[in-house]
């Protein structure tokens, strides 16, 4: 089984526009202001990995990915486990802030 086909694609948030983030926010819904913030600082967490990553050298993890597709995953999904395990406080700094809009 190749590698790529055994990842969980559903895990990803698919809805980061603008548009949908404000609908979101704007239902009412309870949860929604943590899902938004949890979601926004996963993919914080994930441009700042490929951006570590692009400073590693050729002969490294992932440095021959001229595509950057796995490098690309490996930043999406690991940015996601980073924030579930208590991330960086940047989901809890937007709760906070949301919830005194």
């Amino acid at each position: 089984m190749d590698a790529l086909s055994s990842i969980p694609v559903q895990s990803l948030p698919t809805d980061l526009t603008a548009e949908s983030i404000a609908d979101r926010l704007r239902s009412g819904d309870a949860g929604a202001v943590k899902k938004v913030a949890k979601d926004f600082e996963s993919m914080f967490v994930s441009i700042v990995l490929k951006e570590m990553r692009q400073t590693l050298g050729p002969g490294s993890l992932f440095g021959n990915d001229a595509a950057d597709l796995n490098g690309g995953l490996f930043d999406l999904f690991m940015g996601k486990h980073l924030v579930e395990a208590g991330g960086f406080g940047v989901a809890k700094m937007m709760e906070k802030a949301l919830d005194g809009r």
